[in-house]
């Protein structure tokens, strides 16, 4: 009966909290996004799934996103610059059926205006018109009034043309690969000048800007240095003698050389969890190509890609145990803090942490539920 009380207690708080600042449903609306709305055959790009919720608290997003299989190929979907915290389902992409589903929430509730849910990167393999959308049936967005209330929604379709590629051949021994997050920032690109030809270059954000008609020195190969985080664009303009200056291809490239943000990391002991053996909570969030996976070192023993909650190997009554969260290019952050494994006693950040943990788990539960329901009705 005490830990009944206990749980109902938590619950009822969590309710209570967030009633508190509970708006009338509005409509919200969730859309995919290019960059840019033309791309050549073979070439990866961005899609940007972002929401506005017209100025309403929304603590749940469920989506289904829908693509053409027989034209794009799924590289990568990224949480980095989510505003979404808590992944109750992770993105799970069915190659199959061209179809990208996940669940994500945000505890506290949360006013968006163009909010990234997540970035998803595609690869070109046929020519045409494409369209990346929702499946409506199964996409809802939650308003944060305690009830799981489903905002009335709006969704936006994006349509990106794919162009047939060009024989033009630009490659980068710094950074091979185009779907592929680096940490080095010095870029550098080869191309076969034309004898006569004269070329210009750029390195932007867009891939739709247009180099300028001076003659660059260089040709055939150049180095850009201290490229910032960020997806960019090489692109390329060659005039051939007697000819008007024409685009002659682009290279993408994905940069991040900033590790992940703070690793939160605690303890704690139950008797009714795990046996009564110790385990620890993790999270960390990375702008830019997200979390890739955590280590966990304990006693001399390394848990590769471990998963919060993670339950200590060790008996041992003090013991340092580090946590590290690695990003999709290789960036790391460590957390390390000594370990005391007594039953039934909080470490680490006392007695506070432990009903934290239970209203996290207790969230990420309550939108798994509302978003069952609310596909029932």
């Amino acid at each position: 009966m005490k830990r009944y009380l206990y749980i109902v207690c938590i619950v009822t708080g969590i309710i209570a909290g967030v009633s508190a600042i509970a708006h009338h449903a509005d409509a919200a609306s969730l859309s995919a996004d290019a960059a840019e709305k033309k791309f050549e055959q073979g070439k990866v790009f961005d899609v940007l799934v972002h929401i506005s919720s017209d100025q309403q608290v929304i603590n749940a997003v469920e989506a289904a996103v829908t693509y053409p299989a027989d034209m794009l190929e799924v590289i990568g979907v990224s949480r980095g610059g989510s505003f979404l915290t808590l992944w109750p389902e992770e993105p799970a992409v069915d190659r199959e059926a061209g179809v990208i589903t996940m669940i994500g929430g945000i505890p506290s509730g949360s006013y968006v205006s163009g909010g990234i849910v997540v970035t998803i990167t595609f690869q070109a393999f046929a020519t045409g018109g494409v369209e990346i959308g929702f499946q409506d049936d199964v996409t809802h967005v939650l308003l944060n009034d305690g009830l799981g209330t489903e905002a009335p929604l709006t969704l936006n379709s994006g349509i990106v043309d794919i162009t047939p590629a060009t024989s033009f051949s630009i490659i980068s021994p710094t950074h091979p690969s185009e779907k592929t997050w680096y940490r080095e920032r010095d870029f550098t690109v080869n191309w076969t000048a034309t004898p006569g030809a004269g070329y210009s270059y750029v390195v932007s954000d867009s891939v739709s800007e247009i180099p300028d008609d001076d003659r660059e020195d260089v040709v055939g190969t150049v180095t850009f240095l201290n490229l910032a985080d960020g997806v960019h664009y090489f692109i390329l303009r060659e005039k051939l003698p007697g000819e008007e200056w024409k685009i002659a291809g682009s290279r993408r490239v994905m940069i991040d050389g900033t590790s992940p943000g703070t690793v939160t990391a605690f303890s704690s002991a139950e008797p009714t969890l795990y046996g009564g053996k110790a385990f620890i909570v993790f999270s960390a969030t990375d702008k830019m190509s997200g979390i890739d996976h955590y280590d966990v070192y304990e006693a001399g023993t390394r848990t590769q890609r471990a998963v919060s909650p993670h339950v200590l190997q060790s008996s041992d009554n003090l013991q340092t145990v580090r946590v590290v969260a690695y990003d999709v290019a290789g960036n790391s952050t460590t957390y390390q803090f000594y370990q005391r494994s007594t039953r039934g006693t909080v470490q680490a950040y006392g007695t506070k942490i432990l009903f934290a943990l239970a209203a996290i788990l207790l969230l990420s539960a309550l939108l798994l539920l509302g978003l069952r329901s609310n596909r029932k009705r």
